[in-house]
This record gives structure tokens, sequence and C-alpha cells, in this order.
């Protein structure tokens, strides 16, 4: 079929195609980030409240048991475990600032799995109350971003 048409013709006819080839790989990419950053809010918007209200019960029962932690040490190793799935759960579910509170509260976490002291059981509270307050904040630009 081609063979009627000169070199010429078909390099120019070559050069478009891949020009088209890679114009739709552009379009795939950018379809593919907007779908992403779309299941990501909506992930957001769906579970993350849910999430940050258990955290929150968390990081309450956590200030409520540090006074006492020499005697509640189980309870606290059972909070913090409770806690460390939550906030694993929650960094899948969030970006930017947000996942790196979420990072913080971890670290502190596994901190307190080496040395159990009252010091660092405090530290996971504060880097909680952190993450928590970081949370919000986005869930309230979303919010605003929504009304754009």
């Amino acid at each position: 079929m081609l063979h009627f048409l000169n070199s010429a013709v078909r390099a120019a006819i070559a050069f478009a195609s891949d020009i088209a080839s890679l114009a739709s790989l552009g379009l795939t990419l950018l379809v593919y980030f907007n779908v992403r950053k779309l299941r990501r809010a909506y992930l957001f918007t769906a579970r993350v409240p849910e999430l940050t209200e258990e955290l929150s019960g968390k990081a309450s029962e956590l200030f409520r048991l540090r006074v006492t932690s020499a005697e509640s040490k189980s309870e606290i190793q059972v909070l913090m475990a409770e806690s460390d799935v939550l906030l694993r759960s929650l960094k899948s579910k969030v970006s930017g600032s947000s996942r790196v509170a979420v990072k913080a509260v971890l670290l502190a976490t596994a901190e307190y799995q080496l040395n159990d002291s009252a010091d660092i059981v405090w530290r996971v509270y504060v880097a909680m109350q952190r993450c928590l307050a970081e949370i919000r904040q986005t869930q309230l630009d979303l919010k605003w971003d929504r009304r754009l």
C-alpha cells in the first residue's frame, strides 16, 4: 500500500506517528496522575475523619495513662500498638505535611518500643497532637478547595 509513496512522505508520516505516540503518552500520564489525586482526595474525605477520631481517642487515653505510667505499662503498650496500626493506615491515605506528621508519630512510637519511659510517652502524645492538628488543617484546606 505504501509502495507508491516516496521516501520523504513516508518519513513525514513516521515522524507524525512518533509525535502522536508521545502526545498520547503525555495524556496517559496526565490522566493517571489526576485519577490518583482524585482517589487520594476521596480516601481522605471518606476515611481520614474516622481514623483521626480514633487516633484522638487513643491520644486522650494515652494522656490519661501517662500520669500512672509505672502501673499501666501494659495498657500503654497495647495502646501504642493500636495507635501504630491506625497511623500506618492513615499514612497511606495522606500526603504532604500530613504524611510527615504521621511519620513523626510512627518514629515516636518506635522509640517507645526501645525505651518505655514517661518522657517518651509524653513525646508520643505531643507528636499525636501535632499530627491531628496537621490533618485537621488539611481537612479545612480541602473544604476550601471544593468551594472554589
